[in-house]
Protein backbone atom coordinates (compact mmCIF):
# COMPACT_ATOMS: atom_id res chain seq x y z
CA UNK A 1 0.00 0.00 0.00
CA UNK A 2 2.99 2.36 0.09
CA UNK A 3 3.98 4.02 -3.22
CA UNK A 4 7.47 3.24 -4.50
CA UNK A 5 9.57 3.40 -7.65
CA UNK A 6 9.53 0.47 -10.07
CA UNK A 7 12.93 -1.15 -10.63
CA UNK A 8 13.53 -3.62 -13.47
CA UNK A 9 16.18 -6.32 -13.47
CA UNK A 10 17.09 -9.71 -14.90
CA UNK A 11 19.25 -11.28 -17.60
CA UNK A 12 17.67 -9.25 -20.44
CA UNK A 13 18.44 -5.89 -18.81
CA UNK A 14 20.27 -3.47 -21.11
CA UNK A 15 23.86 -2.52 -20.30
CA UNK A 16 23.02 1.17 -20.23
CA UNK A 17 22.39 4.18 -22.41
CA UNK A 18 24.46 4.35 -25.58
CA UNK A 19 27.21 6.99 -25.30
CA UNK A 20 25.67 8.44 -22.13
CA UNK A 21 27.63 7.22 -19.10
CA UNK A 22 26.17 9.86 -16.75
CA UNK A 23 22.58 8.80 -17.40
CA UNK A 24 23.63 5.14 -17.23
CA UNK A 25 25.20 5.68 -13.80
CA UNK A 26 22.05 7.48 -12.62
CA UNK A 27 19.52 4.94 -13.90
CA UNK A 28 21.37 1.60 -13.67
CA UNK A 29 22.30 0.69 -10.08
CA UNK A 30 23.77 -2.35 -8.35
CA UNK A 31 21.12 -4.86 -7.27
CA UNK A 32 21.29 -5.01 -3.45
CA UNK A 33 19.64 -8.48 -3.49
CA UNK A 34 21.77 -10.17 -6.16
CA UNK A 35 25.53 -9.44 -6.15
CA UNK A 36 26.94 -8.76 -9.61
CA UNK A 37 23.52 -7.86 -11.07
CA UNK A 38 22.04 -4.45 -11.80
CA UNK A 39 18.61 -2.84 -11.68
CA UNK A 40 17.08 -0.14 -13.86
CA UNK A 41 15.33 2.78 -12.12
CA UNK A 42 12.26 3.31 -14.30
CA UNK A 43 11.05 6.61 -12.83
CA UNK A 44 7.55 5.09 -12.60
CA UNK A 45 5.65 4.86 -9.32
CA UNK A 46 3.42 1.98 -8.23
CA UNK A 47 2.07 0.26 -5.14
CA UNK A 48 0.94 -3.23 -4.20
CA UNK A 49 -2.82 -3.46 -3.73
CA UNK A 50 -4.22 -5.66 -0.92
CA UNK A 51 -5.00 -8.39 -3.50
CA UNK A 52 -1.30 -8.51 -4.52
CA UNK A 53 -1.72 -6.74 -7.86
CA UNK A 54 0.43 -3.76 -8.76
CA UNK A 55 -1.30 -0.41 -9.28
CA UNK A 56 0.56 2.01 -11.55
CA UNK A 57 0.49 5.57 -10.18
CA UNK A 58 2.33 7.51 -12.88
CA UNK A 59 5.74 9.09 -13.29
CA UNK A 60 7.99 10.10 -10.42
CA UNK A 61 8.94 13.16 -12.44
CA UNK A 62 6.76 15.16 -14.83
CA UNK A 63 8.05 13.31 -17.89
CA UNK A 64 5.40 12.62 -20.54
CA UNK A 65 5.31 9.94 -23.21
CA UNK A 66 3.81 10.99 -26.53
CA UNK A 67 4.00 8.92 -29.73
CA UNK A 68 6.97 6.95 -28.39
CA UNK A 69 8.96 10.00 -27.27
CA UNK A 70 9.74 10.74 -23.63
CA UNK A 71 9.27 14.46 -23.19
CA UNK A 72 10.26 16.71 -20.32
CA UNK A 73 7.47 19.34 -20.22
CA UNK A 74 9.69 21.84 -18.39
CA UNK A 75 11.76 22.23 -21.59
CA UNK A 76 8.67 23.19 -23.59
CA UNK A 77 7.39 25.47 -20.81
CA UNK A 78 10.73 27.30 -20.75
CA UNK A 79 10.63 27.78 -24.53
CA UNK A 80 7.03 29.06 -24.28
CA UNK A 81 7.96 31.61 -21.60
CA UNK A 82 10.64 32.97 -23.94
CA UNK A 83 7.96 33.95 -26.50
CA UNK A 84 6.82 37.59 -26.36
CA UNK A 85 3.50 37.93 -24.57
CA UNK A 86 3.67 34.61 -22.68
CA UNK A 87 4.27 35.13 -18.96
CA UNK A 88 3.73 31.54 -17.77
CA UNK A 89 3.00 28.13 -19.24
CA UNK A 90 2.10 24.59 -18.30
CA UNK A 91 2.41 21.64 -20.67
CA UNK A 92 0.55 18.37 -20.21
CA UNK A 93 -1.14 15.76 -22.36
CA UNK A 94 -4.70 15.51 -23.52
CA UNK A 95 -6.33 12.33 -24.86
CA UNK A 96 -6.83 12.12 -28.60
CA UNK A 97 -8.02 9.47 -31.06
CA UNK A 98 -4.42 8.45 -31.89
CA UNK A 99 -3.15 8.65 -28.31
CA UNK A 100 -2.16 11.55 -26.06
CA UNK A 101 -1.43 14.96 -27.57
CA UNK A 102 0.79 17.64 -26.08
CA UNK A 103 -1.30 20.53 -24.80
CA UNK A 104 -0.02 23.92 -23.67
CA UNK A 105 -1.82 26.26 -21.27
CA UNK A 106 -0.53 29.80 -21.58
CA UNK A 107 -0.82 32.76 -19.25
CA UNK A 108 -0.52 35.76 -21.51
CA UNK A 109 0.52 39.27 -20.60
CA UNK A 110 -2.58 41.41 -19.88
CA UNK A 111 -1.59 44.11 -22.36
CA UNK A 112 -0.63 41.86 -25.29
CA UNK A 113 -2.31 39.34 -27.48
CA UNK A 114 -0.41 36.18 -28.32
CA UNK A 115 -0.83 34.80 -31.81
CA UNK A 116 -1.02 31.08 -32.54
CA UNK A 117 1.43 31.35 -35.43
CA UNK A 118 3.98 33.24 -33.32
CA UNK A 119 3.82 30.54 -30.64
CA UNK A 120 4.21 27.59 -33.02
CA UNK A 121 6.94 29.27 -35.08
CA UNK A 122 8.78 30.27 -31.90
CA UNK A 123 8.71 26.69 -30.65
CA UNK A 124 9.66 25.17 -34.00
CA UNK A 125 12.74 27.38 -34.02
CA UNK A 126 13.96 26.02 -30.69
CA UNK A 127 12.46 22.53 -30.23
CA UNK A 128 12.19 19.35 -32.31
CA UNK A 129 8.81 18.86 -34.01
CA UNK A 130 7.62 16.12 -31.65
CA UNK A 131 7.90 18.59 -28.74
CA UNK A 132 5.62 21.24 -30.31
CA UNK A 133 2.17 21.02 -28.69
CA UNK A 134 -0.90 20.14 -30.75
CA UNK A 135 -3.34 22.20 -28.68
CA UNK A 136 -2.98 25.66 -27.11
CA UNK A 137 -5.24 27.24 -24.51
CA UNK A 138 -4.99 30.54 -22.67
CA UNK A 139 -5.80 30.87 -18.98
CA UNK A 140 -5.84 34.01 -16.80
CA UNK A 141 -3.56 32.24 -14.29
CA UNK A 142 -2.34 28.71 -13.71
CA UNK A 143 -4.65 27.15 -11.09
CA UNK A 144 -2.99 25.60 -8.05
CA UNK A 145 -4.00 23.05 -5.44
CA UNK A 146 -4.05 23.85 -1.72
CA UNK A 147 -0.43 22.56 -1.64
CA UNK A 148 0.63 25.13 -4.24
CA UNK A 149 1.16 22.58 -7.04
CA UNK A 150 -0.31 22.99 -10.52
CA UNK A 151 -3.96 21.87 -10.56
CA UNK A 152 -4.17 19.92 -13.82
CA UNK A 153 -7.86 19.13 -13.23
CA UNK A 154 -8.72 22.80 -12.83
CA UNK A 155 -7.08 23.94 -16.08
CA UNK A 156 -10.16 23.54 -18.27
CA UNK A 157 -12.44 25.60 -16.01
CA UNK A 158 -11.01 28.93 -17.22
CA UNK A 159 -9.22 27.90 -20.44
CA UNK A 160 -10.05 29.33 -23.83
CA UNK A 161 -8.66 28.05 -27.11
CA UNK A 162 -5.79 30.04 -28.61
CA UNK A 163 -7.28 30.59 -32.03
CA UNK A 164 -5.34 30.34 -35.24
CA UNK A 165 -4.56 33.71 -36.82
CA UNK A 166 -5.61 33.04 -40.37
CA UNK A 167 -8.61 34.50 -42.15
CA UNK A 168 -10.49 32.32 -44.61
CA UNK A 169 -10.60 33.73 -48.14
CA UNK A 170 -14.33 32.85 -48.34
CA UNK A 171 -17.06 31.57 -46.07
CA UNK A 172 -17.39 27.77 -45.93
CA UNK A 173 -20.29 26.09 -47.69
CA UNK A 174 -22.90 24.24 -45.62
CA UNK A 175 -21.24 20.92 -46.53
CA UNK A 176 -17.83 22.24 -45.47
CA UNK A 177 -19.31 23.57 -42.22
CA UNK A 178 -20.85 20.15 -41.50
CA UNK A 179 -17.55 18.39 -42.23
CA UNK A 180 -15.68 20.88 -40.06
CA UNK A 181 -18.08 20.23 -37.16
CA UNK A 182 -17.70 16.45 -37.56
CA UNK A 183 -13.88 16.61 -37.68
CA UNK A 184 -13.74 19.04 -34.73
CA UNK A 185 -15.79 16.59 -32.69
CA UNK A 186 -13.68 13.61 -33.73
CA UNK A 187 -10.39 15.40 -33.11
CA UNK A 188 -11.66 17.01 -29.91
CA UNK A 189 -10.64 20.53 -31.00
Amino acid sequence: GVPGEIFVGGPALARGYLNNPDLTAERFIDDPHTPGQRLYRSGDLALFRPDGQIRYLGRKDRQLKVRGYRIEPAEIESALRAIDGVSDALVTTRPGPQGPNLTAYLVTAPDGQVRHRAVTEGLRGSLPGYMVPTHYFTVPALPTTVNGKADHDGLHTTATVLTADHTPSRLPTSTESSLLAIWSTLLDT
